[in-house]
């Protein structure tokens, strides 16, 4: 039996992977066309954005084309921004720890999948325990 429908949540370290606005959607295209070339279903996706306002962030800054910033363009494509506080150390890394921890408990495996983009190696020994 083939699956029909997926939903992708897709959890974006941005402060981790991006080097410039560009960069940001360039990679957030490949990324869903890369999936889309992988399953043979239709991809429903859910992305999840998370980043620092006060860090100086990528999201802040303005395409040199058009002047609008990163962090609208991806609200307007039905991205999910989720600015967390710089008060606490790793406060990102727990917000995605605990949404990972939300979509395992709401979704079925098999309608759903996670694809985690983070340059942190510290969600390795934190995967490795939810497989």
């Amino acid at each position: 039996m083939t699956r029909e429908r997926l939903c992708v949540h897709v959890l974006w370290d941005v402060e981790n992977v991006c080097g410039t606005p560009d960069d940001t959607l360039f990679f957030l295209t490949y990324l869903k066309k890369a999936l889309r070339s992988r399953f043979s279903c239709t991809l429903r996706f859910r992305v999840n954005v998370y980043h620092n306002p006060d860090s100086g962030s990528q999201l802040q800054r303005p395409f040199l084309k058009t002047g609008v910033s990163v962090k609208k363009h991806l609200t307007d494509r039905k991205a999910t921004v989720v600015d967390v506080s710089s008060d606490e150390e790793q406060q990102a890394d727990k917000c995605i720890k605990l949404r990972i921890e939300q979509i395992c408990e709401d979704w079925n495996p098999r309608d759903a999948a996670i694809v985690l983009v983070s340059g942190d190696a510290g969600f390795l020994p934190y995967l490795e325990t939810l497989r």
